[in-house]
């Protein structure tokens, strides 16, 4: 569904935002997981950084 919603291929879904949006994690170019979080926009397709780690998410919900 993310894929079809325009995400790109450098980024994983890992939760719905409750809105259609996805937090994200994206693949770095050695193919690991970076820290940051991102959201991925479900109208545009982009992803944004919103967090830098996941402690960083945590602490503000």
């Amino acid at each position: 569904m993310a894929r079809e919603n325009g995400l790109s291929n450098q980024f994983v879904a890992i939760a719905d935002d409750g809105t259609g949006d996805l937090l994200c994690l994206r693949i770095g170019n050695s193919k690991q997981m970076l820290e940051e979080i991102y959201l991925g926009s479900h109208e545009s397709g982009k992803c944004e950084q919103m967090y830098s780690n996941l402690v960083e998410l945590i602490m503000e919900q």
